[in-house]
């Protein structure tokens, strides 16, 4: 389908083009705000891309039920770059995966885990190396609570009971 024929006529709404197999391509909206709409009668997901005019400059949004890429190099020039994901985002790569921040980089969640199948695991830095938790475990398991008796409420002794010599103590406690 030519560029052209995605231009909307002069109504707000072009008429819908058969896709095939139930599906149609309509363009509607007019600037600042056109919408590429391609939908089932049978089907609630549809496949939407929204282009709004703005002050900022052109704004291209989409929707799907999934959205896939294939292509030998995918590059991405932006100021900011943000994912979103209710459930989770997975990173997987059959060769290297190298991660650069020129400023500052941070990794985090409610538990984090680094590990490496085979090999090293290495941290370098320029200046020191901090490691803040409860406990610090190196090459060992945590180690089993102390029993319950270590932490039971010593009973005390009267002194004359635990000194030794009666003479020693009388001598010692002259004064």
């Amino acid at each position: 389908m030519a560029r052209s024929e995605l231009k909307p006529t002069t109504s707000t709404e072009s008429p819908a083009r058969s896709l095939g197999l139930g599906w149609t391509l309509t363009v509607d909206g007019a600037p600042p705000e056109s919408r590429v709409r391609i939908a089932h009668p049978r089907d609630p997901r549809v496949i939407e891309f929204v282009i709004s005019l703005t002050d900022q400059g052109p704004v291209v949004r989409g929707s799907s039920a999934r959205l896939e890429f294939e292509a030998e190099e995918i590059i991405h020039r932006c100021r900011s770059f943000a994912v979103e994901a209710t459930d989770k985002v997975e990173l997987r790569s059959h060769g290297d995966l190298h991660v650069e921040a020129d400023a500052k980089a941070s990794v985090g969640g409610a538990e984090t885990t680094i590990f490496a199948d085979s090999g090293d695991v290495q941290v370098r830095a320029n200046d020191d190396v901090r490691l803040k938790g409860e406990l610090v475990l190196l090459n060992c398991e945590r180690p089993a609570p102390p029993p319950d008796w270590v932490h039971a409420p010593l009973e005390a002794v009267p002194v004359e009971e635990c000194s030794g010599s009666a003479a020693l103590l009388a001598e010692a406690t002259k004064g």
